[in-house]
């Protein structure tokens, strides 16, 4: 849709012409947190969606200490997908720039592009360029509040004129969703992927339910007779029929953009809920070799301090045996040293027992 009789800026948009141009219908960014406006941009933050481009998958949640991450493998780049949907007019563009915080960590910058009239959440792809894995923050627990990575700046820009070729991008990426449905899944849960196809299916139509949907479901009578009118008009030219629907669509908006605004809020939230369902549903879908390495990994500390305890244990035995050391002792001790380390609870109440006895 084109506003460039709207909005009288050029060039790199700053926090007042991008309100500006929210207010007037030319930019949508759902959900919208002042926090993340910035002077020339927005910020973006991520959802549960990171896709390896090197492992054709995705990559699986990791959850600890209030955090939600991710491990990226060195010369992988993957896709990110963003919990914030953005649509713009025809007549702006933007361009996408990592955080400082997150290439100084040995993350790549960005090289890409937002074109005029996209409407969408957006994959943004994320190069780990190092020789070792890095970790990528997706949201982190602070005191009861969540609060979200803000990885990518978009920073948008007013064309001089509206554009008039279509952009071959389109958002979603339904061949990558459709590839991670089937691949990578426990085979004692094969015969279970139509949960995961169902939740596809939704976050598919909530992709297609574009904003001139949103619009058209707003509208009052007379608009809808104004519209349909046009639709059933023959003496239009294909060409000219976009070109009066274009601006018939625009003129609703203008009158509307207040109560659209709020619509495409809630339902894009209710996409982020969607997308991530789908990631946590796929975690449950992850082969049993997996998961028992990832608790290898997450407790590789513990369990090596359970080893070399037992290695110990069996050593002292076989010195002492002789000197007449009681075997139940020994086989306790080891017994009470692997409970102290597996169990984060027995560990406190040890603690706190040790303690109020020394006071």
């Amino acid at each position: 849709m084109n506003y460039e009789d709207d909005l009288r800026m050029r060039a790199v948009l700053s926090n007042r012409d991008i309100m500006e141009a929210m207010n007037k219908g030319a930019i949508f960014i759902a959900p919208f947190n002042e926090e993340n406006l910035q002077p020339s941009g927005y910020n973006l933050t991520p959802t549960y969606f990171v896709y390896s481009t090197k492992k054709k998958r995705l990559l699986p949640l990791i959850k600890e200490n209030n955090s939600v991450y991710v491990m990226i493998d060195r010369n992988d780049t993957v896709l990110i997908r963003t919990r914030e949907a953005i649509a713009v007019s025809d007549n702006i563009t933007g361009n996408f720039d990592s955080k400082l915080r997150n290439t100084s960590v040995g993350f790549g910058h960005i090289s890409t592009t937002l074109d005029p009239g996209w409407e969408g959440q957006l994959l943004i792809p994320y190069n780990n360029p190092t020789n070792k894995k890095l970790r990528f923050d997706i949201e982190q627990n602070v005191s009861g509040k969540i609060k979200y990575n803000a990885f990518v700046t978009v920073t948008f820009n007013h064309m001089n004129s509206a554009a008039t070729k279509i952009s071959d991008n389109t958002s979603g990426r339904w061949d990558i969703l459709d590839n991670t449905i089937y691949r990578h899944n426990s085979w004692l849960k094969r015969n279970k992927v139509g949960v995961l196809e169902e939740i596809a299916d939704k976050l598919k139509d909530r992709d297609k339910y574009g904003l001139q949907n949103y619009i058209l479901d707003n509208i009052n009578d007379k608009e809808k007779e104004e519209y349909y009118s046009l639709e059933n008009n023959s003496t239009y030219s294909d060409e000219e029929y976009e070109i009066e629907k274009k601006e018939l669509l625009t003129k609703f908006l203008k009158t509307h953009v207040r109560k659209i605004r709020i619509i495409y809020e809630e339902e894009m939230l209710d996409s982020i809920d969607i997308v991530n369902r789908y990631i946590e549903a796929k975690q449950e879908f992850l082969p049993f070799r997996y998961k028992i390495m990832q608790y290898i990994k997450k407790h590789i500390y513990k369990i090596i301090g359970i080893l070399l305890a037992i290695v110990a244990i069996i050593i002292i035995y076989n010195v002492y045996k002789n000197d007449g050391v009681n075997e139940k002792t020994i086989v306790g001790s080891v017994a009470v040293f692997c409970i102290y380390i597996l169990c984060p609870t027995v560990i406190k109440v040890i603690e706190k027992v040790f303690v109020d006895k020394m006071k």
